[in-house]
């Protein structure tokens, strides 16, 4: 049993009034990953609850979505091919848009055909499915505690990060079988991502890798300050897919496919540190700013001394060391 790609229907007629029984999904939009297919019979009543898919339905698959059909709980066929599709029983898989890693799938639907075609197994349950192939965007993420960086210029640093990311279904038998499963409905998003604040376990693993990424980021890696991390969203992206890669693309069929960072902030501890460590580089560069921040400090210090006379000869007396010590520095 497999899919053959049907001529296009060039001339006459709703295709849902041409054949007896047709498939087609709409958009599944950002919410749902994955929907079962309803049959819709030529009375147009559907038939969502019916096991069996005749021989010659018409199956359409829209841009942008896979289509997977199973038998008896099984892949036996599928495609990543938008375009008109007719359910043959005595044909062999045929797995449209196979490439890469989904040599390996085709191979597996072929191996149950031919098991299915030697033993006579009756055809007994039979399921279309619909996945959702475009990219799903906007998935928010913040850091809840600060992640160490290694900094190249302020080493080892704690920041805070929060932005968005996107990910996108590439294997979708993979999907189906370890994630979806023979669902009666729909698989949405937030089964997956979690929902009201609270990650679910493809976020959780989102988060957890984010800081193996970072170190590849920093100091003997990328070189990349911490205030820059955001020009560099697609080599961060690059790297959330090689940690990821067990967990998301060889478990769940999935990539993470564009990262945006929105802002990244140091803790209390390493702003301190950053803040001090750049004073220090700059008035070490510059002499005459360096006097220029004293000459600064005593002045600040007159004004305080004026609202307290107990302290106004101190502070004087004070006043005049500095201007001593800005007169040798201006002057060596």
């Amino acid at each position: 049993m497999g899919l053959i790609k049907a001529a296009f229907q060039a001339v006459g007629g709703n295709l849902r009034d041409q054949y007896l029984e047709f498939f087609t999904c709409d958009s599944l939009g950002q919410e749902v990953l994955l929907r079962r297919g309803a049959k819709v019979m030529r009375n147009g009543s559907n038939k969502g609850d019916a096991e069996i898919i005749s021989n010659g339905s018409k199956i359409a698959v829209p841009e942008g979505t896979a289509l997977i059909l199973v038998d008896n709980g099984r892949v036996v066929d599928f495609t990543t091919e938008a375009g008109m599709y007719t359910w043959d029983t005595s044909s062999a898989p045929t797995c449209f848009g196979t490439s890469g890693f989904l040599n390996g799938v085709k191979k597996s639907c072929a191996d149950i055909w031919n098991r299915i075609k030697a033993g006579g197994e009756a055809l007994t349950q039979q399921r279309v499915y619909f996945v959702n192939m475009l990219e799903m965007v906007d998935n928010k993420f913040g850091t809840a505690a600060p992640l160490p960086y290694d900094d190249p210029t302020y080493r080892g640093i704690y920041i805070r990060m929060n932005g968005t990311f996107s990910f996108k279904i590439v294997d979708p038998v993979t999907f189906f079988k370890n994630i979806a499963g023979n669902v009666s409905g729909d698989y949405r998003r937030d089964e997956l991502m979690g929902k009201n604040g609270q990650p679910g376990q493809a976020k959780a693993e989102f988060l957890m890798y984010l800081g193996e990424a970072l170190n590849k980021m920093g100091a003997g890696g990328e070189e990349v300050q911490y205030n820059r991390l955001q020009s560099q969203q697609v080599k961060l992206a690059k790297y959330m897919n090689e940690v990821l890669d067990e967990d998301w693309l060889q478990g769940r069929g999935m990539i993470v496919e564009k990262v945006a960072v929105m802002s990244v902030t140091p803790d209390d501890e390493s702003r301190k540190r950053i803040q001090d460590m750049d004073d220090g580089l700059m008035f070490g560069n510059n002499p005459q700013m360096a006097a220029g921040y004293q000459i600064k400090g005593s002045v600040d210090a007159m004004k305080t001394a004026a609202g307290n006379q107990a302290g106004a000869g101190n502070a004087m007396m004070g006043l005049g060391l500095v201007g001593g010590f800005n007169g040798s520095a201006m002057n060596p």
